[in-house]
């Protein structure tokens, strides 16, 4: 089918009542009078429509103007240069004046030459010399190879802004990476926390799998083919997403830890259960990345072959070597912390001078052999796969653990809502099927289909 456009749904909107009534707050769920078109056509852009009202007033009053954000939904585009290329599964190769035979992510000297690999990896294509000082133009266009977005990630106070089309996120607790000082006091009002809010992209295979599912923006299938999932298509090997995570820390440039971030202007809320949204300039504070491969040597098959690397901005780390053309210099300042392939202790691998943000009964464990791969903007009570293993599982895997909770009781609230034990993922997935496969984009889009035909 398709939708009809953008432009016609949000010249309906500028001349109603309700936009008025709504302004600067958070999108509105969809609702009995959202026609099957409107909602399919939004679930491609963003339903933040103050967010481009305000975007226009932002124009008017500044020499450098802020582009709408624009979803990276043409899966089935032809294939770019880059796409074949996987570093990570280079043979004898030279990297950093080192020669290396194959990356072995289960030792942490394989471990931290990884994450600088895929560090690279996911930041070539993006910076030219026109845009490498303008932030806020990077990230939108790759000529190196394909990268693309999850669809239906639109309405409601988490739905994508306007500006680049982030989603809201857990709020960021003071933690041993940004602990609290005069700057970042922690508030023990539930959800008054300065909020995150984070973006997600999927290299080619995952946009082809992606075409499968959702269709095209100019050709959606509706519903979307969710069961593929149930059928038995996993994701493939070289699956690789990457998710830049900002910050709305209001004292961020007088922040010690903060100083000198890289940062973007986003339409979006202070706080976690605020839905008033205003530009405002936010900082990169994590960017954590996924990948699937079983032909990476080190990768478990009990856990589907998944691997997750976390980076935080940390102003006293600069990596001079790395190899990105027009790589801005903040980003530079993005510390590897470690590489996670499995859900226990031993399976997190933590680099030196790195700290993680999980904890065990309230006590922080930011490192050693007892600590999981966590970053500043995650819920401390779990860890990177733990979170994701359990994408289209939460009920299931609540299910299931509830009789053995007063083993996750160290966990705290959130314990079934992770994974800490691969016997446990293994049990679960067995019995109720792999969910979404560690994609928890896949699964909030899924909801939002679900909560919208919930409301026909």
């Amino acid at each position: 089918m398709r939708a009809p456009s953008n432009l016609f749904l949000i010249t309906l909107l500028v001349g109603t009542n309700v936009w008025a009534s709504q302004w600067r707050q958070a999108p509105l769920d969809f609702n009995p009078e959202t026609t099957t078109e409107e909602a399919v056509d939004q679930a491609y852009s963003t339903r933040d429509f103050q967010g481009i009202k305000a975007i226009k007033e932002y124009n008017l009053n500044h020499e450098t103007p802020l582009s709408s954000w624009q979803g990276l939904y043409d899966f089935a585009a032809p294939a770019k240069s880059g796409d074949s290329i996987e570093p990570w599964l280079a043979e004898h190769f030279e990297y950093r004046g080192n020669h290396f035979h194959r990356i072995d992510i289960s030792d942490e000297r394989g471990a931290l030459v990884f994450a600088q690999i895929m560090q690279e990896y996911v930041y070539e294509g993006w910076f030219t010399p026109e845009n490498k000082e303008n932030y806020d133009e990077q990230f939108r266009r790759n000529d190196l190879r394909t990268w693309c977005t999850t669809p239906w990630m639109v309405d409601g106070q988490k739905g994508r802004e306007a500006v680049h089309g982030l989603t809201k996120e857990f709020p960021m607790h003071t933690n041993p990476i940004y602990p609290e000082d005069q700057n970042f006091v922690e508030t023990g009002d539930k959800g008054q926390q300065p909020s995150s809010w984070g973006t997600a992209y999927f290299n080619r295979p995952v946009c082809d799998l992606y075409a499968d599912l959702f269709g095209s923006q100019d050709n959606p299938l509706f519903p979307p083919q969710f069961d593929i999932h149930e059928l038995g298509r996993d994701n493939p090997d070289g699956f690789v997403s990457f998710k830049m995570l900002f910050n709305t820390l209001q004292t961020w440039r007088n922040y010690e830890p903060t100083q000198g971030a890289y940062h973007w202007k986003a339409h979006v809320s202070n706080t976690h259960y605020s839905t008033e949204r205003k530009i405002q300039d936010i900082p990169h504070i994590q960017m954590d990345i996924s990948i699937k491969d079983s032909r990476l040597t080190g990768t478990k098959e009990e856990v589907d072959y998944w691997v997750m690397i976390t980076y935080v901005y940390d102003k006293t780390y600069y990596d001079e070597e790395m190899d990105v053309a027009h790589l801005p210099e903040a980003l530079r300042h993005m510390r590897p912390v470690g590489v996670q392939f499995g859900f226990e202790p031993e399976e997190s691998l933590i680099f030196e001078g790195a700290k993680t943000n999980y904890m065990e009964n309230g006590i922080s464990i930011s490192s050693g052999e007892k600590a999981l791969l966590n970053g500043p903007a995650d819920n401390p009570y779990s860890s990177c796969l733990g979170c994701h293993g359990a994408a289209g599982l939460e009920s299931e895997l609540a299910t299931e653990l509830r009789s053995r909770s007063s083993e996750y009781s160290q966990h705290s609230y959130v314990w079934e809502f992770t994974f800490f034990k691969t016997e446990d993922y293994v049990s679960v997935t067995e019995k109720y099927g792999k969910g979404f496969q560690f994609n928890r984009q896949v699964d909030n889009a899924y909801k939002r289909v679900q909560l919208w035909f919930d409301q026909l």
